[in-house]
């Protein structure tokens, strides 16, 4: 298979880990946040408002009201969920190491470097006006996320060789 084509198997796998962290983070954020405290840590909308306001910005020079914000907020999330899958699915051919735990460790890398730090060191939300409840549910999100990338990477290998 080409990387052309692992990365487009990759790009939808990570689409389908992105939905399936959303859906935690709904569900999450229902039954056990009381405050925003306790959200999923930089899944919260603290940090997708100020991501998004950031990035408005820079690009238009204003930012968007908060509902447009929201909706900029999440596309950012799918759009970053499908790159990630690219990258794992290329990486995963050349690298099968990376596949370790059926996706959680990718999942965990995801999580601690493209969440938890960058989140943490950019000041987007602040990871002390959290809880550990908070940034432990962050960690399921994205190990969920790497599983169901995993997933979802496998079942489209496995019917594009059967097709």
């Amino acid at each position: 298979m080409t990387i052309g084509k692992r990365a487009v198997v990759g790009a939808v796998a990570g689409l389908v880990g992105a939905y399936a962290m959303q859906q935690f983070r709904i569900a999450w954020n229902r039954s056990y946040a009381a405050s925003a405290r306790d959200a999923v840590y930089g899944l919260d909308e603290e940090a997708d408002l100020n991501s998004a306001n950031v990035l408005t910005s820079f690009f238009i020079g204003r930012t968007l009201p908060k509902q447009d914000t929201l909706c900029l907020a999440l596309l950012l999330h799918y759009g970053y969920g499908a790159f990630a899958g690219a990258g794992y699915a290329v990486s995963a051919a050349k690298w099968p190491r990376i596949k370790t735990g059926y996706g959680t460790l990718f999942g965990t890398g995801v999580w601690l470097l493209g969440d938890e730090l960058p989140v943490s060191l950019s000041g987007l939300s602040n990871p002390f006006a959290r809880s550990v409840r908070s940034h432990a549910s962050a960690l399921a999100a994205h190990l969920l996320f790497g599983a169901a990338t995993e997933l979802t990477r496998r079942v489209l290998l496995l019917s594009s060789r059967q097709a």
